[in-house]
C-alpha cells in the first residue's frame, strides 16, 4: 500500500513538472526580413517556428512610442503607419503563441535605423544619350522624385551610399540583362553596351550595407551607341575552276553579323597576290564591291596564290581574312574520314566527322558545303566555317523536305590551302515521286530497248526500284520490277503489234505517280525502213520532173517567137464578095475554115455545146444589119480571114486553122473567152484570126483584137443554112451551122503578121 502512495505522488509531480518543460522547449521562428516604406508602413517575414504555434504578433515601437503592432497566422505581416520615417530608430519583435506560452524573437540588432532596412522609392530616368568616341557607352541621366520618398541629397550621392544597377535590353533581341554599376551623381556613363545599338534601360538603387531591398525599376528610357570598326573579317571562301592558263575563281564571303560588324558595312576590299606577295593586275568584278555583293569572280595564275577580304564601316575597317591556293593540278591533302550526315527534323541536318591521320599539322579549320542537287546543277551554294576544334554541326540554312542535298566537308590548312572534300547525299524526309519516269523506246526485230529518265527534283527521295509496265490490244498489262539504279532495259520476243509502255518510281515512302506512255511497233520496221530510204529519191525526182517541164514551156516559148507573115502566102491574093456589093469570084469551097471545137471537145459535145445561143439570125429571121443580132450570150468565135478570092488557098489552110473557143475568161495575151458583141454601143471587139506560116511546129493561131463600126455594115441575108455543106476533108470540123454573113461581113479587114498563140490548144 505504501509502494502505490508513492507512485500516485510521483505521477501528481509529473504532470505538474511536465508542461513547464514542453514551454520551456518550443521552437522560435526565425526572422527573414524586414522592409520599411517611408511614410508608408513597414513589412516583416519571417520562418515558422514549433508546430504547435497558433499565431504570432509583430511588434514595431519608434524609441519610447506605443509600439504599433499586427497579428496573423499566416508568416508576414505589415505595419501601417504614415509617421514611419527612415531617419529613426525601430525595435522589431515577433512573438510565437501556442497553448504551451509565448516565444518572442526580435531583430538582429533589435533596435536600428529605418534607413538600413527602408525600400528607396523608384527614380524617374530622364535620358539615355551616346557618347562621342566611345561606342560601347552611354550617359544616363536620373532624378528622385521628393526627399521624403527618396531621402539622400545629391550632395551625398557622390560619398557612395548607392548600390545601383541597369537593366537593357538590346532592340530586336530577347530577354534582358542585368548589369552592376557605379553611380556617383544623377548622371552617369555606363559603358557595357555593344556599338551601333539601339537599347532600352532602366536604373534601380538601394541603401549600402546588404540589409537594404532593391527598389523598384525605374521608367525605360531608349538609347542608341555610336558606329565602331568592324571587330571581326568577313567569313570568306572560294570555288576554283581550272582552265589551261588560269582558274577561274569565285571569292565568297558571308555578311558580318551585326554585333561584329559594329555599325553598317560600307564596301568590302578583296586584294590577290601571287607566291611572291606582288599584286595581280587582275580584278575582275572585284573591284568595287559594295554591301549587296557577297560574291565576286577573277582570273588567278597556275601558280600559288592567295587573297584578302576587309569589311569597312563609317569609322574603319575591320581586320583581314585570307585564303591561299596551291599550284594548280597540285595534290590536296587527305579528306576527313568517317563523315555521317543525319535529319534531325525536315529543316536541320547534323554532320558529324573525324580529321584525317594523314592531315598535316597545320589544321586551321574545316569548311562545311550544302547545296540542293538538281538536273541542271545550278543551285545555289551555301557554307560554313568552323574552327579546328569542331568535329559536329548542325546546318539549319535553306533545309527543307523532300529535297535531295550534297553536303561534303574538307579540312584547311593555312598556307597551304583546303584540301579534299568528302561528300554525302541525304534527305530530311523523303516522300513519293511526284512524276512518273518518261520512257524512250528504240525497236529491233521482236526487241524493245527502253530508257529512260526521272529528274532528281522530282524523285523527292532515293529511288529503290522501278515497275515497268507494258501491254498490246486487247492484252491485260504485265508487270517487271527493275531496281533503282537502272537506267536501261529490254524486252525480247515481243510478238508484232502496237505496245505501250510506262513506268513507275518508288522510294522509302512508297510508289510514286504514273509516268508517260510511250508507243513501239513490232513487226513493221523493215516497211519503215524502205519508206523513209525512198522517200528522199522519190523527192529529188519530182524536183527533177518540174525543172524539166519549166525549161520545156521557156523553150517553146523561145521557139516560136518568128512566125512568117501570111501576107506573103497564097491565100493572100483571095477576094471573096464583100458587103458593099462588089462582086468577087465565088470559091468552090462552100465552108469557112472555122474550127469550133476541138477533137477532144467534140467528144463531149453532148453534155457541153458553147454555140447553143438562140439569135434572130439562126431562128431564120432575115436580117439586114448585124447590130440587130444579140450575141451577149454567144460564145467566142475565131475565123480565119481570106484575103482574096482564090479558093484553092481555102483548101490547102483547112487543114492548119485551129482556133480556140474560150469562156468567161481573158488571157494576158488578148485572147478573148467571153462575147463581147454588143448592141449598145457603135463599135464591137471581134478577133481576127492570122494563118499561121508552116514553120510552126506546133502551130497556134493568134488572133489580134479590133473594133469595127457596126452601123457601117450591111449583110445579104440568107435563104437558109442549106448552103452550107459540111467540110470532109477536115475531121476536126464540128459541122455545125454557122451563118455566112459573119464570113462576108468581115473579108474587109486589114491583114497581119502570121503569130503562134502558145494559149491556144493544138
Amino acid at each position: 500500500m505504501a509502494l502505490r502512495l508513492w507512485t500516485g505522488l510521483l505521477a501528481a509531480r509529473l504532470f505538474l513538472v511536465l508542461p513547464s518543460l514542453m514551454c520551456n522547449g518550443l521552437k522560435a521562428p526565425v526572422l527573414i526580413d524586414c522592409v520599411l516604406l517611408p511614410q508608408a508602413n513597414i513589412t516583416c517575414e519571417w520562418k515558422p517556428g514549433d508546430p504547435q504555434t497558433t499565431h504570432y504578433t509583430l511588434s514595431v515601437q519608434r524609441e519610447t512610442d506605443v509600439p504599433w503592432s499586427c497579428t496573423t497566422p499566416n508568416t508576414s505581416c505589415t505595419v501601417g503607419n504614415k509617421d514611419l520615417a527612415v531617419n529613426f530608430e525601430f525595435c522589431i519583435n515577433i512573438t510565437a503563441h501556442s497553448r504551451h506560452g509565448d516565444v518572442v524573437v526580435s531583430s538582429q540588432p533589435p533596435c536600428q535605423l529605418g534607413v538600413y532596412i527602408a525600400m528607396l522609392a523608384p527614380v524617374n530616368l530622364n535620358s539615355v544619350t551616346s557618347v562621342d568616341g566611345k561606342p560601347q557607352c552611354l550617359t544616363v541621366s536620373w532624378k528622385g522624385k521628393t526627399p521624403l520618398l527618396f531621402p539622400i541629397p545629391d550632395r551625398e550621392i557622390g560619398d557612395g551610399p548607392l548600390e545601383s544597377q541597369i537593366e537593357f535590353k538590346a532592340d530586336g533581341q530577347p530577354g534582358e540583362r542585368v548589369s552592376n554599376v557605379t553611380v556617383k551623381s544623377t548622371s552617369f556613363e555606363a559603358c557595357i553596351f555593344r556599338p551601333d545599338t539601339l537599347y532600352s534601360v532602366r536604373l534601380r538603387h538601394r541603401y549600402q550595407g546588404g540589409r537594404s531591398t532593391w527598389s523598384h525599376w525605374s521608367n525605360d528610357r531608349p538609347g542608341k551607341t555610336t558606329e565602331d570598326a568592324p571587330s571581326s573579317a568577313p567569313m570568306f571562301w572560294r570555288r576554283v575552276i581550272n582552265r589551261d592558263s588560269y582558274r577561274l575563281t569565285s571569292l565568297l564571303w558571308k555578311p558580318l553579323p551585326h554585333d561584329l560588324a559594329n555599325g553598317r558595312i560600307v564596301s568590302y576590299n578583296i586584294s590577290c597576290v601571287d607566291e611572291n606577295a606582288e599584286g595581280l593586275r587582275e580584278k575582275g568584278n572585284c573591284t568595287y564591291l559594295d554591301i549587296s555583293h557577297t560574291s565576286c569572280i577573277l582570273k588567278l595564275p597556275m601558280g600559288p596564290c592567295s587573297c584578302s577580304i576587309s569589311a569597312s564601316t563609317s569609322v574603319g575597317t575591320s581586320p583581314k581574312a585570307s585564303i591561299w591556293l596551291r599550284k594548280a593540278y597540285e595534290k590536296d591533302p587527305p579528306p576527313p574520314r568517317l563523315l555521317s550526315v543525319t535529319p534531325v527534323d525536315d529543316r536541320s541536318l547534323e554532320l558529324k566527322w573525324a580529321c584525317s591521320s594523314a592531315a598535316p599539322a597545320s589544321l586551321s579549320g574545316f569548311i562545311v558545303e550544302w547545296s540542293v542537287v538538281t538536273q541542271k546543277n545550278n543551285s545555289l551554294l551555301h557554307w560554313e566555317r568552323v574552327n579546328s576544334s569542331t568535329t559536329a554541326v548542325i546546318i539549319t540554312e535553306e533545309v527543307e523536305p523532300f529535297q535531295r542535298y550534297a553536303v561534303s566537308v574538307r579540312a584547311l590548312y593555312g598556307k597551304e590551302g583546303g584540301g579534299r572534300s568528302q561528300t554525302k547525299f541525304v534527305y530530311t524526309r523523303q516522300g513519293v515521286p511526284s512524276a512518273g519516269p518518261l520512257v524512250r523506246v528504240q525497236t529491233s526485230g521482236s526487241t524493245v530497248k527502253l530508257s529512260w529518265s526521272l529528274p532528281v527534283e522530282e524523285q523527292r527521295g532515293f529511288i529503290r526500284d522501278y515497275t515497268l509496265f507494258y501491254q498490246t490490244t486487247n492484252q491485260t498489262v504485265k508487270s517487271e520490277p527493275l531496281p533503282g539504279t537502272f537506267e536501261h532495259h529490254s524486252v525480247d520476243s515481243l510478238s508484232p503489234g502496237i505496245y505501250e509502255f510506262w513506268m513507275q518510281a518508288s522510294t522509302d515512302a512508297g510508289a510514286g505517280a504514273i509516268g508517260p506512255r510511250t508507243s513501239a511497233n513490232i513487226g513493221r520496221e523493215e516497211s519503215n525502213v524502205v519508206l523513209f530510204s525512198l522517200l528522199p529519191f522519190a523527192l529529188i525526182s519530182l524536183v527533177l520532173i518540174v525543172m524539166v517541164c519549166v525549161a520545156q514551156n521557156e523553150i517553146v516559148k523561145a521557139f516560136c517567137q518568128e512566125v512568117p507573115d501570111p501576107s506573103h502566102s497564097s491565100v493572100s491574093k483571095w477576094n471573096p464578095e464583100t458587103v458593099t456589093g462588089m462582086k468577087f469570084p465565088k470559091p468552090d469551097i462552100k465552108y469557112s475554115d472555122v474550127v469550133l471545137l476541138s477533137d477532144r471537145e467534140t467528144e463531149n459535145y453532148e453534155r457541153y455545146n458553147p454555140f447553143d445561143c438562140k439569135t434572130k439570125y439562126q431562128t431564120g429571121a432575115r436580117t439586114t444589119n448585124l447590130a440587130d443580132t444579140n450575141f451577149n450570150s454567144c460564145p467566142v468565135i475565131y475565123s480565119n480571114i481570106l484575103s482574096n478570092a482564090e479558093s484553092a488557098s481555102l483548101l490547102e489552110l483547112q487543114h492548119h486553122s485551129y482556133p480556140d473557143v474560150r469562156h468567161n475568161k481573158q488571157t494576158q495575151e488578148g485572147v478573148g473567152e467571153q462575147c463581147h458583141y454588143s448592141t449598145e454601143g457603135d463599135f464591137a471587139p471581134f478577133y481576127q484570126m492570122h494563118q499561121p506560116d508552116f514553120a510552126c511546129s506546133s502551130f497556134r493561131a493568134a488572133s489580134q483584137l479590133h473594133n469595127v463600126d457596126l452601123n457601117s455594115f450591111t449583110s445579104k441575108p440568107l435563104d437558109s443554112f442549106s448552103q452550107i455543106e459540111p467540110m470532109q476533108q477536115n475531121p476536126s470540123f464540128s459541122g455545125l451551122p454557122f451563118p455566112d454573113l459573119l464570113f462576108k461581113d468581115f473579108m474587109d479587114l486589114p491583114q497581119s503578121s502570121m503569130q503562134c498563140d502558145p494559149y491556144l490548144p493544138v
